[in-house]
């Protein structure tokens, strides 16, 4: 019986969880006009600019594919820039343009 109520508790919690990030999402899109994600992905380039998608992808501790896709979108909407490296042409990195550090402004205070 009891590892029923742990299981039934688990469970709420991963509820109020999924419930939470539903509204976190809400809030970014409202606000700042991009996802969670990719506000997240803003947030971290705003910490640390100029990172390569796998240095990216270990800060957010997300899978490389799955950055790439968020970070495919900020290119596209023009909110980050992907750049070769100056120090190495092989290696692309990517920053915040203008529009991305304004719209990481207007992110709730959670994204800081």
């Amino acid at each position: 019986m009891s590892s029923r109520n742990d299981g039934h508790r688990v469970l709420d919690s991963v509820r109020r969880l999924v419930r939470t990030l539903r509204v976190s999402d809400r809030a970014a899109q409202q606000a700042a006009g991009v996802s969670a994600a990719q506000l997240f992905v803003l947030s971290e380039l705003g910490k640390t600019p100029n990172m390569s998608l796998r240095e990216l992808a270990e800060r957010t501790y997300t899978d490389q594919s799955s950055v790439s896709a968020v970070v495919t979108r900020l290119v596209a909407t023009e909110l980050v820039s992907r750049e070769r490296a100056e120090d190495d042409g092989r290696r692309l990195v990517l920053a915040l343009t203008r529009a991305g550090r304004a719209a990481l402004k207007k992110a709730p205070a959670f994204y800081d």
